[in-house]
Parts: structure tokens; sequence; C-alpha cells
């Protein structure tokens, strides 16, 4: 048999042999309208057509010929409307669809092994209202905030099977809703700036079952409820110093909602300095990122077979880096 590249194995049977071609147009068209001196009408418009094709390359006498095609479209249309309600606020709202077909991975990994494209995936189409209100105080402190609204059809679900060898495949939710509200909170000065936002996410399956299975109301896994970010910077001269906070929630694991990763509370830092002369300047940096070393999961592996959920992010992390710039 011949030899694997891998020092002392031997290379297998060939299981699979294609050619994957993906094609894809998106002619897009906006317009902006000035309805009146504070507010502002958006326009858009995009049609996405996505071809994928395969050409099976094996031996009819070892498979069947799964040489195939599909084609995806959709039209996504997009309307928003900014009005200011005077020189430091402005409250705006949007209306939107986008699509979302899988990548030419998804559609090739097929539960049963076999080649050519899954004919049962379909792209996920989905339809946002957005209202918002951002600008500054008095105080020059800078806000913005929203709540979203989305529904989505035929959402993209990434699971495994039991002697799968870890690959993932794909399956779509019949419907599911993905609402939430996003807080920023910015405030700068000559030598601080400091930042805060809040994520805070209500992701549910509306219309999803698998044989006797119903996942209706369940969580959709992966996705933390809430997230805060929080951010300190200090200059003075040409020196830096800046600390961040990150604040997550936990997630569910699987689409039955029977496990979830833990949520976690990180701090990182870092410092440096930018020192130039006429002809040269060099800028470096060193940080910690974890400075705690907190254990947790960078992400999950939703749906994985055999427990397999959690993916353990690195622990403390010391760091340095040299930028240098030559000018003329």
């Amino acid at each position: 048999s011949a030899r694997c590249p891998v020092k002392g194995g031997e290379m297998g049977a060939i299981r699979r042999n294609q050619r994957e071609i993906v094609t894809s147009t998106g002619p897009y068209a906006k317009a902006e309208l000035d309805i009146n001196r504070h507010t502002l009408l958006t326009l858009a418009a995009r049609e996405d057509v996505v071809s994928f094709r395969v050409v099976d390359r094996m031996p009819v006498a070892i498979a069947l010929n799964q040489s195939g095609k599909r084609k995806m479209r959709a039209f996504s249309p997009m309307i928003g409307i900014v009005h200011r309600l005077g020189d430091l606020a402005s409250i705006y709202t949007s209306a939107s669809s986008a699509f979302e077909t899988p990548t030419a991975t998804e559609l090739a990994n097929k539960p049963d092994g076999s080649t050519g494209l899954n004919p049962t995936i379909l792209p996920q189409i989905s339809r946002t209202l957005e209202v918002g209100i951002k600008g500054f105080l008095s105080s020059g402190i800078g806000y913005d905030a929203a709540t979203f609204f989305t529904r989505v059809s035929e959402e993209l679900i990434p699971f495994e099977i039991p002697g799968g060898a870890g690959r993932r495949f794909f399956r779509n939710a019949g419907r599911t809703r993905r609402n939430g509200l996003e807080l920023a909170i910015l405030r700068s000065t000559g030598q601080m700036d400091v930042g805060v936002t809040h994520t805070h996410s209500l992701f549910a399956f509306e219309d999803y079952a698998l044989s006797s299975q119903i996942y209706t109301g369940k969580r959709i896994p992966g996705l933390p409820i809430s997230r805060t970010e929080a951010a300190f910077t200090y200059k003075r001269h040409d020196l830096f110093s800046t600390t961040e906070a990150i604040f997550s929630s936990s997630a569910f694991v699987d689409d039955a909602n029977t496990g979830r990763a833990a949520g976690y509370e990180l701090l990182n830092w870092r410092a440096g300095g930018h020192f130039g002369m006429a002809r040269f300047s060099v800028s470096p940096t060193i940080g910690i990122q974890n400075v705690f070393g907190r254990l947790y999961s960078s992400s999950i592996n939703v749906n994985a077979a055999g427990g397999k959920y959690f993916e353990p992010a690195a622990g403390r992390v010391v760091y340095g880096l040299i930028q240098l710039e030559a000018r003329r």
C-alpha cells in the first residue's frame, strides 16, 4: 500500500475524491434621502444567487457517482430612518432581511458518509427590526442603546454523530427568535478613556423537532444570555496602560439544554508606549491575557458527540511585541 506522509503510517483507501465549485453574485443598491433637516431615510436591497457544484471523481466501480449542483437565491431589502433630536442625540430604527447559505463544507458533510451535496440543507433567512438611541450627554459621556427583534427561518444548527470522528454536520431548525438589548457607554478625556458594553440576549427555538424530540421553547445553544465588557485606558505623554474586564454568563451546549458551559470573568492588561525621532520610531507593548489564570471554555462544540462540548481556553498568557517604523 502507499506510504502515508506521517512517519510509520499507512495511507488507507481513498473514500472521497471530488471537486467543489462555488460561485456567487450579489448586486446591491443603496439610496439615502434627506426627508428634512433632522431625518435621513436609507433604502437598500441586495439580490444573492449562490451556486454549488460537485464533480465526483470516485470510480463508479467503487461508489455511485454523486455529482450534483444546487442553487440558492434570495432578495434582501432594508429600510432605515435616523432622526436627530438635537445636537447631541439621535434615534434610529431599521427593518432588514438577511440571507445566509450553508458553506461548501456544510453541504458536503453528509451524516451517511456519502459524497455529493446534502439535498436536505436549506439556506437560513432572517428578518430583523431594530430600534435605538445614541448621542452624548452634557458631561461628555457617549451612549448607544438599542433593542432588536429577529426571526430566523431554517437556522443552520451544527451537530455530531457517534463514530463520526468529530466531523461536524448541519441541519435546519424550523424557526428561531433572537431578541436582545445592546448598550454601550464611553467617556473620554485627555488622559483617560472608559468604556462599557453590555449585551443581553434571549435566543430560543420557536419551531424545532427531531423525530420524537421537541425543542420548541429551548434556548439556542452556544450563546450566553449576557456579556459585559469594560475597558479603562490611562495615557500620559507617550505611554499608556489598558485594563479590560469581561463577564460572560453560562451557555447551553446542546439543543435539548441538558448541560451548560459555566460563565466566567476575565481580566486582561497591556501597557506600552511610542518613542519617535526624526526618521525612526519604536512602539513596545507588553501584556497579560487572563491575568488570574481562570479556567473556562473559549468556545462550545454545540451538539458534540460523546459529551465533548468544551474547548478550554489558554491560561495566563504573557506577551510582548515591538513595532519599528523607519521614515525617509
